[in-house]
């Protein structure tokens, strides 16, 4: 493919609204600051300003023991093994909230194309809207029907448990659903 392809490609995203570009903001801790104006940043991971919270970061960073702290994993805990901190961690989240066991995720992205599979069975019916995140589309597809499975799926769902996949953009958006499912 040549230069000039590429340039019209890019002339036709641009034209269709669709041409991403980096735009440079000043970042103060769970806002943005845009025109003079502070916003805050419900489009970052960190909307909550933990990242940015310097008191936060030095209390965790005195709280590390040598024996907690790795690297690195090396690998999951489930190839390489477990490692004491981070069972810790998960009984700590239990005992708050009064559950009898945790499961800490290394990301919001792996927590989503873990959780969804497991617990949604082959009835579950998995409603999402069409802006949640990608990671949340990911799970969900862990969890498809196939085009065959449709009467079976037409049948089935209609009087099943139904499992919203959402994150916060269904609270800020308004739009249409659409139906993932899977059967086994």
């Amino acid at each position: 493919m040549t230069d000039a392809y590429y340039s019209k490609e890019l002339d036709r995203i641009a034209a269709d609204g669709n041409l991403r570009r980096l735009m440079p903001l000043e970042h103060t801790g769970c806002e943005v600051v845009v025109d003079g104006r502070n916003l805050l940043n419900l489009s970052s991971n960190d909307y909550l300003g933990l990242g940015a919270d310097r008191e936060l970061r030095a209390e965790f960073i005195a709280a590390l023991r040598p024996e907690d702290f790795s690297m690195t994993s090396s690998s999951s805990r489930l190839l390489s093994g477990d490692f004491p901190v981070c069972e810790e961690v998960e009984s700590m989240l239990a005992g708050m909230f009064g559950k009898e066991a945790a499961l800490a995720f290394n990301s919001g992205y792996h927590m989503n194309l873990g959780i969804l599979p497991a617990v949604a069975g082959k009835d579950t019916l998995i409603v999402a809207d069409k802006l949640v995140h990608a990671s949340i589309i990911d799970g969900i597809r862990r969890h498809l029907w196939t085009k065959s499975d449709l009467t079976d799926f037409s049948r089935r769902y209609l009087a099943r448990f139904a499992l919203p996949g959402t994150d916060s953009h269904c609270s800020l958006t308004y739009h249409p659903l659409y139906i993932i499912a899977k059967a086994n």
